[in-house]
């Protein structure tokens, strides 16, 4: 008996030991053995206290947003911290036995979350640096960068050089209790790409009074702008005049979207060559003679004559001329040889052949010697009179004939025009005749 009575001693003291290890063993959150905790807003965090066979748990939160979720075991929870502020969690556990332990509680303080920072995107034409982007966040907060809007991976602020759209995701973080904003903010780098330079459209003209300007062409969707310097230099207009001379501009092409320009400008060039001045005339007055007669004009060095039918306008022909009595007109315009412009005057060339007078109607003298002077003639058209040869052709210009003493005696009588000095081709003879005188014999008696 006194050994049944041992083993019921035994067995009570063991049951009392075993129900004081329980009571011990919950009486704190497992694993940390902190009495306060700091999380962040929102926020999924894990509890848990030793787990103790056959003992059942009682979790409640002073957040009555907070929510609490089953874990694997009943002496684990997770908890959601949806609301800033000083909370408190509290655990009671109850044996299999049905004793309810002493509450255990433990004080978490639930860090707001920063808001979401202010993007600071970065659009840039490319000029071969760096552009990096960034974001503003609150005082007291840095910035933590994302490949993904949720999740995904640090990495550094969005930058490049090359053209190209660049992307991160931006977080603010509370430098003190490092919770960082449930919201991430996309910030973009964009670096344009250049438009190619322009074409240049040059304008060389001759002056005419009129403005002259030059242009260039850029690709669709572009437009140029003006520059008087290769680079940098002010924005002008386009080169263009009326006056002669030589006119430059430089032109950026810019595209109309992003508005970034060419790093390369086109030199553009706009030429009003001065005109020659009007050429002098050679004009040609010939009698007619049965040759080709041809006028002429005479112009600068350096310049040519073009020949016109009109004295504006009309039609190139070649220089006046012929070999028919008339008068034959063209108008020279002065053209230089180098830039083919001509002179805006034109000079009228004449080229006039006149008729001949036709041979003149000889007066030839038949006399008797009466110791006079008997002298022939020749008689020409209304405005001619005569010019006297001793030849038929060529020779020498001499009187008309005649003389005193008997004899014969001649002369070529040509007829000449008294207002184009033109002489007829042919020469008519005149002669003049005295004869001697009669010489009678003394009367004689036969």
């Amino acid at each position: 008996m006194k050994t049944i009575g041992y083993f019921f001693q035994w067995l009570t003291v063991v049951l009392l030991i075993s129900v004081n290890v329980l009571d011990t063993m919950a009486q704190g959150p497992y694993p940390s053995s902190t009495s306060s905790l700091s999380v962040c807003q929102n926020s999924i965090e894990p509890y848990g206290v030793v787990f103790t066979a056959g003992s059942t748990y009682t979790w409640t939160i002073s957040d009555p947003s907070g929510i609490i979720t089953d874990g694997a075991t009943p002496n684990l929870k997770t908890v959601n911290w949806t609301k800033p502020g000083d909370f408190t969690l509290q655990v009671v556990e109850t044996n299999q036995f049905g004793c309810i332990g002493a509450p255990v509680s433990i004080n978490v303080k639930v860090n707001a979350l920063p808001i979401a920072p202010t993007a600071v995107n970065v659009t840039e034409c490319f000029d071969g640096n760096v552009h990096t982007g960034s974001a503003t966040a609150g005082s007291g907060e840095s910035i933590v960068w994302y490949d993904a809007a949720t999740g995904g991976n640090i990495i550094t602020a969005p930058g490049a050089t090359s053209p190209g759209s660049y992307t991160a995701y931006a977080a603010a973080k509370n430098n003190t209790t490092t919770c960082e904003s449930s919201a991430r903010t996309l910030v973009t780098v964009t670096i344009y790409a250049l438009p190619i330079a322009p074409t240049a459209v040059n304008v060389t003209e001759c002056f005419d009074g009129n403005v002259h300007t030059g242009s260039a062409t850029a690709g669709a969707g572009e437009s140029i702008v003006w520059y008087d310097a290769a680079t940098g230099g002010n924005i002008t207009t386009a080169p263009g005049a009326t006056a002669p001379g030589s006119y430059t501009a430089y032109a950026a092409s810019k595209n109309n979207t992003t508005t970034c320009e060419s790093s390369a400008r086109t030199l553009v060039t706009v030429t009003i060559h001065a005109l020659p001045i009007a050429p002098t005339a050679v004009n040609v007055t010939e009698c007619f003679d049965g040759t080709v007669h041809t006028g002429s004009a005479t112009a600068g060095a350096g310049e040519s004559i073009v020949w016109y039918d009109a004295a504006t306008g009309g039609n190139i022909i070649t220089a006046p001329g012929a070999t028919a009595p008339g008068s034959y007109t063209a108008y020279a315009a002065a053209k230089n040889n180098t830039t083919t412009c001509e002179s805006s005057a034109r000079t009228l060339v004449t080229v006039t052949i006149h008729a001949l007078p036709i041979a003149p109607t000889a007066v030839n003298v038949t006399e008797c010697f009466d110791g006079t002077v008997h002298t022939g003639s020749a008689t020409a058209g209304t405005g001619e009179s005569i010019v006297w040869y001793d030849a038929a052709t060529g020779g020498n210009i001499i009187t008309a004939p005649g003389a005193t003493a008997p004899g014969s005696y001649t002369a070529y009588a040509a007829a000449k025009n008294n207002t184009t000095t033109c002489e007829s081709p042919a020469r008519t003879l005149v002669t003049v005749t005295i004869y001697a005188p009669v010489s009678t014999s003394p009367i004689y008696h036969n």
